[in-house]
């Protein structure tokens, strides 16, 4: 069962409004409205600014089938063209079973070639167009259905004493685990503040995690000048994630790093990176830049897609990741009297 918010987003220009708005009312019986992307049924929620970022998240992120109607008006309209930029990424991504694409005509559509498949809708009537709609779901369902193998790798460091508090940061986790749209969590404090203690208590206290990969860079030290190395981590990571490949077989450290993340996407997984700083430079004069390329990637492909969710833990906030949408960079303060009470 998808973990998205929609299993199907339809994608289409107004002037075959009334044809779709049956085909989505056919999928709405089967399915409910609430999992059916259909704009009008959404129009409080799409009333805001930045309405072109929202519309490529749901197509992107948040639906597990996508559904674009093409045709000459497609081609032309700017909205439209929004919508097939985030699909023509999905492909990019090769996960093109998300992506179904109908037609009314053969206008020419900019990345969409002879070669690729679609349905044709002339003389298909609506019903006929959601009932394929309903069988590639259930296709869609049936691979990914295998029994999947649990991951569970959990190398943070063990920490002592109650926990306490921080109801904020704990109900900031639940709500990104329930696929809220973040994808990159980064908590930001001075060693002592209780950033590894704090999710050591939210993991062991959430149920529905299969996949977690838990690794702690603390044990490297964290000075400017010191020789620090994610090799470790990435030939671990890959060893429980089944890849095949050795790390000597990257031609660079950046096809490394996009390596894992694509091996990440392959399952809903948590990826806690805690103490991230020795990899980061903390020099004066310096804003918290990874030295290492091959995270510098994974974490940049995380955040432009990930159907996980990636916790880091660091004394300084990671550069890259500055004004990135889906990320969100939490400064952990130390605790109020009142916590312990």
């Amino acid at each position: 069962m998808t973990t998205k918010r929609f299993q199907v987003a339809l994608s289409f220009p107004g002037e075959y409004r009334n044809y779709v708005s049956q085909v989505a009312e056919v999928l709405a019986k089967s399915l409910g409205k609430d999992k059916v992307f259909y704009d009008q049924w959404y129009t409080a929620e799409l009333a805001q600014p930045d309405l072109d970022v929202l519309l490529q998240s749901f197509y992107h992120d948040r639906s597990g089938l996508v559904v674009p109607f093409l045709c000459a008006d497609y081609e032309r309209k700017e909205w439209c063209g929004l919508e097939w930029r985030a699909i023509r990424d999905l492909i990019k991504r090769r996960q093109s079973k998300d992506i179904m694409p109908m037609r009314f005509d053969n206008a020419e559509i900019p990345g969409f070639y002879s070669i690729d498949g679609y349905v044709d809708l002339n003389d298909l009537a609506p019903q006929r167009a959601a009932e394929l709609i309903l069988q590639r779901l259930q296709l869609n369902q049936v691979a990914i259905s295998k029994p999947a193998i649990k991951i569970f790798s959990d190398r943070l460091p063990t920490v002592k004493g109650e926990f306490f508090g921080r109801e904020a940061e704990l109900k900031l986790l639940n709500e990104a685990w329930a696929d809220d749209g973040t994808r990159i969590i980064q908590f930001i404090a001075p060693g002592g503040t209780g950033k590894t203690k704090l999710l050591r208590h939210w993991l062991d206290h959430t149920d529905n995690i299969d996949a977690l990969i838990a690794w702690s860079f603390y044990s490297q030290g964290s000075s400017e000048d010191k020789q620090v190395s994610a090799s470790p981590f990435f030939s671990h990571a890959f060893d429980k994630l089944g890849s095949t490949r050795s790390l000597s077989s990257f031609a660079t450290e950046e096809e490394k790093g996009e390596h894992l993340a694509d091996l990440l996407r392959q399952q809903r997984c948590v990826l806690v990176l805690d103490g991230l700083e020795p990899l980061q430079h903390a020099g004066k004069g310096m804003r918290g830049e990874l030295k290492d390329r091959a995270i510098r990637q994974l974490l940049r492909s995380l955040a432009g897609q990930n159907n996980g969710l990636c916790i880091i833990t660091t004394r300084i906030a990671v550069h890259e990741l500055s004004d990135r949408a889906h990320v969100i960079a939490q400064n952990l303060q130390n605790l109020a009297p009142d916590d312990g009470v």
